[in-house]
């Protein structure tokens, strides 16, 4: 992550890095930087204050849909699990994903109207760009407006969906032409992102 950050600020976004995971841990990363100069200090500061914001959000969301009891009891599960704790400080995408995703989940359940369905969709896309398994929220925020679950109104489901994947694109849809135009495959070695290089190389599995 430090070589891709120098290269960003550099003014170099070089896609054929992002393969697996997306560029944005690497541009944040590479704008932090500016001021904490040490790179894996700085990568362990977002990913602490990633998954405080992600406690956060979980936090307003369940208190907007079930009350402060709930909004108590999740937010202490959440924050007594050791994965959280681990990633907490890990340099890793995961903090930084996971803080984005509760962020579209936080807006696309408890706010109503085009722009917040808008903005759900860009922070599910800048989930997706931190890290490709993410866009799971392309599928997912659809079918939390069609069926019903989020804050929007029965006769506004139908323009909702089509606002939060106007979102989504608006950011996605740049990268991966650029991606593709530079030689670069948004996703094209996601697979190493799911346990492949673990559990299938390690026994000589091809993919």
């Amino acid at each position: 992550y430090a070589e891709g950050a120098r290269l960003i600020q550099q003014g170099r976004l070089d896609p054929t890095r992002y393969a697996v995971i997306g560029p944005g841990f690497e541009v944040l990363l590479g704008l932090v930087g500016f001021v904490v100069r040490d790179l894996f200090l700085a990568a362990s500061l977002i990913s602490l204050a990633s998954m405080i914001a992600m406690l956060a959000l979980w936090r307003a969301t369940f208190r907007r849909l079930g009350g402060s009891a709930l909004a108590l009891v999740a937010v202490a599960l959440l924050a007594s699990n050791a994965q959280v704790l681990r990633y907490g400080y890990a340099v890793t995408t995961d903090a930084l994903a996971l803080a984005l995703q509760a962020a579209a989940l936080c807006v696309l359940l408890t706010r109503t109207g085009g722009r917040a369905l808008f903005a759900a969709g860009v922070l599910a896309a800048m989930a997706f760009l931190t890290r490709y398994t993410h866009g799971v929220l392309l599928v997912a925020g659809p079918v939390v407006i069609l069926a019903g679950w989020s804050a929007t109104s029965r006769e506004q489901r139908v323009r909702g969906t089509l606002q939060y994947l106007a979102g989504f694109l608006a950011l996605v849809a740049p990268w991966v032409a650029y991606s593709l135009a530079h030689g670069g495959g948004a996703g094209v070695q996601l697979h190493h992102n799911l346990a492949y290089d673990v559990f299938a190389r390690s026994q000589g599995i091809p993919w």
